[in-house]
């Protein structure tokens, strides 16, 4: 018989339920517990002012304008897990240039046209570059202490209070190369410059890899959920085939995921858009 049977299941027992694919009381709810179950900013506004709620805006992502949802809107909607969200990292890039445009951590220039709704990326910073000046680059310090201070703290409040604690980590490779590079060249580069991608893709799988080690070491005995992922496919396909995927993508997914199971007991959320149908059994 399960050991849930009969039970008064709290939110992260409902959770850790489900994710031992046995019946919960109630199919479990993750509703602001990322970036990919949150809602956009203006949207979100709008309920909070539907429900009263008045408090400033907050981002998970300004670029891409995640809402960072409140905990009593969360607690509304029974939400079942509270997201755990690493500070920002230190960068020479960072900075706000007016309301509609900005430059992120990894120097990617950001900007949001008159009446839209979506910021653009309208400079990619290593678009120009070459083997030999990827080391050069001023990168962002994704691992730097400051961004985890009181995040084991954060993580036990959540799991006193019966929620499942789901960490993000901003491990998101192929997206972030796209962004550093520029889709277009990028995937020219899988194919006719692979020393180059290649070697950019060892640097920001190793940035991504020691974040997430930091986020482990901080509150990792705590972590129920860790969140990786990538957004690797179009309406109707993977945006690359899944040769090159295997080939080029595939061991430093394996990586990133098979350091989080070897050191947490932690589920992993790993997140595509898409459809990626013919990727599946690389990824299960």
């Amino acid at each position: 018989m399960s050991k849930w049977f009969g039970s008064k299941l709290s939110s992260r027992d409902r959770v850790l339920c489900a994710l031992e694919h046995e019946e919960p009381d109630r199919v479990p709810v993750f509703f602001g517990t990322s970036g990919v179950t949150s809602m956009l900013v203006p949207a979100y506004e709008r309920l909070k002012a539907f429900l009263g709620v008045r408090h400033e805006p907050r981002y998970i992502s300004q670029a891409f304008q995640y809402a960072r949802i409140d905990d009593e809107v969360m607690e509304r909607f029974h939400s079942d897990g509270r997201p755990l969200l690493p500070g920002p990292a230190p960068s020479v890039h960072r900075r706000d240039i007016s309301r509609d445009e900005f430059v992120d951590e990894w120097g990617v220039h950001w900007r949001r046209a008159p009446g839209s709704l979506y910021f653009e990326i309208v400079v990619n910073p290593l678009r120009n570059h070459t083997l030999g000046s990827l080391e050069e680059y001023p990168w962002p310090e994704l691992a730097h202490p400051s961004r985890f201070t009181g995040l084991r703290e954060e993580a036990h409040l959540i799991n006193q209070a019966g929620y499942a604690v789901v960490a993000m980590t901003g491990a998101s490779l192929f997206e972030q190369v796209q962004m550093l590079r520029g889709m277009d060249i990028w995937l020219m580069d899988m194919v006719e410059n692979q020393d180059f991608a290649e070697a950019l893709l060892n640097k920001v799988h190793a940035l991504m890899l020691a974040a997430c080690d930091a986020v482990i070491a901080a509150a990792g005995d705590l972590i129920d959920v860790i969140l990786i992922g990538d957004d690797l496919g179009t309406q109707t396909a993977p945006i690359v085939s899944p040769q090159l995927y295997r080939r080029m993508l595939k061991p430093y997914h394996a990586s990133l995921i098979a350091n989080a199971k070897a050191k947490t007991k932690a589920r992993v959320f790993f997140h595509s858009d898409g459809n990626i149908y013919p990727l599946l059994g690389d990824l299960v």
